[in-house]
């Protein structure tokens, strides 16, 4: 399969459908093989006409006190797979406003160790915002890890920049990561 990413359609939500983080740790899983950094956060699956399809969507939304959305995909080993050749991110994203700065990075991460991260930037210009519909965002790019450590994992992040007021959102939809400098169509 081309899509790296697991669960990228959020379609299985073994742990329920409707999630609130109480804590702000790594720990805090939502979708399968999805997560939720920060705590004050409700995390629900929706569903959504995305570029003509209704498709299933991750929803993480600010709930009693401001703080960050910060959703995240752990590709397990995922550096051996990436790094040093190029790759293309692909996902459809949208948000309760359009002021919220959109940041996308990836992270190679010794999980086991908890410790020696190397972060990719991928979109965090301070200018680049969500829009209040929905829009496809594609990047292509090639990552380097520069551990010697080839088991690494690989986390997918998506974030905000700074805290957001209670009843903001962010939803994503048909994530995909590939190989390859050109994005394609979605494939679950």
């Amino acid at each position: 399969r081309k899509n790296l990413i697991i669960n990228g359609g959020f379609d299985v939500w073994q742990r329920g459908t409707s999630i609130d983080t109480s804590t702000s740790n790594w720990g805090t899983y939502t979708a399968d093989r999805w997560g939720c950094f920060y705590d004050n956060n409700r995390v629900t699956k929706q569903s959504a006409t995305v570029g003509g399809d209704l498709v299933n969507t991750l929803r993480s939304e600010v709930i009693t006190t401001a703080d960050n959305l910060y959703l995240y995909h752990k590709v397990e080993n995922g550096s051996h797979l990436v790094s040093g050749k190029p790759v293309s991110l692909s996902f459809w994203a949208k948000a309760s406003d359009g002021d919220m700065q959109r940041r996308v990075r990836l992270r190679f991460h010794d999980s086991a160790s908890n410790g020696g991260s190397v972060e990719v930037n991928i979109d965090t210009d301070t200018d680049s915002t969500f829009d209040t519909e929905w829009v496809k965002y594609t990047y292509t790019f090639s990552p380097t890890d520069t551990s010697m450590n080839a088991t690494r994992d690989l986390m997918i992040i998506f974030d905000c920049l700074t805290s957001q007021s209670v009843g903001k959102y962010i939803e994503i939809a048909n994530v995909q990561l590939e190989l390859g400098s050109v994005a394609t169509d979605f494939e679950h």
